[in-house]
């Protein structure tokens, strides 16, 4: 953001888009309990001198002792029940409403960037910065906290007059009493804000070390390795760099805060002899002194209030900056543009492609065509690129030089190219939700017959461990009341869902990693005869795959090093006979 001003602005803007009722009668009752204080010392005043007076024989004060009693109780009685109210209101009308948004925008948000950005880690600091803005609520606590500040200056204003009636004296003994708060406010807020900029990578590695602990899948090697002891002590240490900061910070600043508290009191004890002096010299009366001792506690209190909030308004803004410059970053409109039809040839030319982070290139000028409706392989060890390159044909990654192009229209990050494919992803998602949606996710609107589901079901041979009936509408994960599927069976319903679109390029990336070869061997059979007119991308570091390819292409250290079919490849005497032969006992 380019300014503070712009950042407060745009929260209390959206404060009022996200809750205009609640954030409306939430100023008001900040405004009124402003200026209550004010009335509490005029009406205290009034009535201790109706009582004075009606002590000293005036019997016609006694309807103004009872007026001003009144008046007293009315005050109190109102602010009580605006009170109630207001904490109803701010609870479950800015602050229950702001963090919903707030969570929403930022999810829409991240499914809006591309996908690069997420092997970037200034970019994850950034969301987890963002995201602990909302987790804090510090966006509502800005709005908050600016009308509060709005709010204490018009009661400090208005208390300030009232207290000047009785010395001019008392004003400058309360600002200077209070003031420390000002400076410490803003010293330790800041600090406190760059504390926790700089521990987003340690707060990010504390969140992942305690996930191995919640995740079922992780604690089954937790529990087999005996490796629990050390991830926690793991987790502890970082956790104790942590604690230790936070603890140097809260050491300085409760001794910093104990003396604001002794300059506080000191203008309070002072303020007690200014008015002893006054009732002496006759200036203010007895009756009067009361609320003269009164007045100056608000005021101080008052001015406190406005000046430690003043002092941290930089630092919540700061905190919604980082929210809004998460917001800011730079999108992709996928789908605005519209990619061709894919009738001939996808195309790569010199692609070059470095990760954010890595030291080298994990593409190196890669040249590849893919003909329509062929089943191209792609194959090599872990690291080769191979994932990488299905990345870039994806249009999921830009290459850094080189391009791609699609009947030689080329593919830019805003292409409508994702809807013409379909993914088979070794890490594939695992939806918690019926088996309907999860083959179905991508084209909810497509009509699935029972026929039709039955035989998906069948040619997968999904079925449940308990043998319990897999329905359309059966829910999935015990976490959630459903049945639960093994390993192999979550990822023969991935392979039904990036089958069951309609596409004209398919991409399975080590999609069946978790089958054994006689069923991997028989849903390829079923999956290769869907569609002749589909283009097929099989990526593996299985050789014994290659009996389905068009086209071989072999990868090693992000290039492609051999293409041909299998037995001009065997012929060649190269990586793909070296791959073939160390593999061949899986497949003789």
């Amino acid at each position: 953001m380019k300014t503070k001003a712009a950042v407060l602005f745009r929260t209390v803007g959206l404060s009022f888009k996200i809750a205009p009722f609640s954030s409306g009668l939430m100023i008001f009752y900040y405004v009124l309990e402003a200026l209550i204080p004010t009335a509490i010392v005029m009406v205290t005043t009034s009535l201790l001198n109706s009582v004075l007076a009606f002590s000293n024989g005036e019997d016609a004060q006694f309807n103004k002792v009872i007026f001003w009693s009144v008046a007293v109780f009315g005050i109190y009685f109102t602010q009580q029940i605006f009170e109630l109210i207001s904490n109803l209101v701010i609870n479950m009308g800015v602050y229950e409403k702001y963090i919903s948004y707030a969570r929403i925008n930022l999810s829409e948000k991240a499914a809006r960037l591309p996908l690069i950005d997420f092997e970037n880690p200034d970019v994850l600091d950034k969301q987890k910065r963002a995201m602990e803005c909302i987790e804090y609520e510090k966006l509502s606590q800005l709005f908050m906290s600016a009308t509060v500040c709005g709010c204490a200056l018009v009661s400090v204003i208005s208390l300030s007059l009232t207290l000047m009636q009785f010395s001019v004296f008392f004003l400058p003994i309360c600002i200077l009493s209070v003031i420390p708060y000002l400076i410490i406010s803003f010293l330790r807020g800041k600090e406190f804000y760059y504390m926790k900029y700089h521990q987003a990578k340690k707060e990010r590695m504390l969140e992942y070390l305690w996930s191995l602990f919640c995740e079922k899948e992780a604690g089954k090697e937790i529990r087999v390795f005996g490796c629990d002891h050390y991830l926690i002590e793991k987790y502890e240490a970082v956790k104790q760099e942590v604690l230790n900061e936070e603890w140097h910070f809260y050491k300085k600043e409760v001794k910093s805060l104990f003396v604001c508290d002794v300059i506080k009191v000191t203008g309070f004890v002072l303020s007690i002899f200014l008015s002893i002096l006054l009732a002496v010299q006759g200036a203010i009366t007895v009756a009067v002194f009361g609320s003269c001792i009164n007045a100056f506690s608000n005021v101080q209190a008052k001015t406190k209030e406005f000046l430690t909030e003043l002092a941290f308004l930089p630092d919540l803004i700061r905190y919604a900056a980082d929210y809004f410059d998460f917001l800011n970053l730079p999108e992709v409109a996928v789908g605005r543009e519209k990619a061709a039809v894919f009738s001939d040839e996808i195309q790569l030319s010199e692609v070059s492609f470095t990760y954010p982070s890595g030291k080298s290139a994990a593409l190196k000028r890669i040249n590849l065509s893919i003909k329509k409706g062929s089943t191209v392989v792609i194959l090599g060890e872990n690291g080769s690129g191979k994932s990488t390159l299905s990345r870039i044909i994806q249009n999921l990654y830009v290459p850094n030089c080189g391009g791609v192009t699609v009947d030689k229209m080329p593919l830019s990050p805003e292409s409508s190219w994702h809807e013409k494919i379909s993914v088979v992803n070794q890490d594939f998602m695992k939806l918690y939700l019926t088996v309907k949606e999860n083959i179905q996710i991508s084209q909810l609107d497509k009509d699935l017959p029972k026929p039709t589901f039955d035989s998906i079901m069948a040619n997968l041979k999904l079925a449940d461990p308990e043998k319990t009936e897999i329905a359309m509408n059966t829910k999935l994960g015990k976490e959630y009341d459903g049945i639960e599927l093994s390993g192999g069976q979550w990822q023969k319903l991935a392979i039904a869902r990036g089958n069951f679109r309609d596409s004209a390029l398919v991409i399975l990336d080590e999609p069946t990693s978790a089958l054994d070869p006689l069923i991997e061997n028989d849903i390829f059979t079923r999956f290769m005869a869907k569609d002749h007119d589909q283009t097929r991308i099989i990526i593996s570091h299985k050789v014994g795959l290659s009996k389905f390819a068009d086209q071989i292409i072999v990868m090693k250290e992000g290039q492609i090093i051999e293409t041909g079919l299998h037995q001009e490849l065997i012929n060649k005497d190269g990586e793909y006979k070296k791959l073939y032969l160390a593999q061949s006992e899986w497949y003789a």
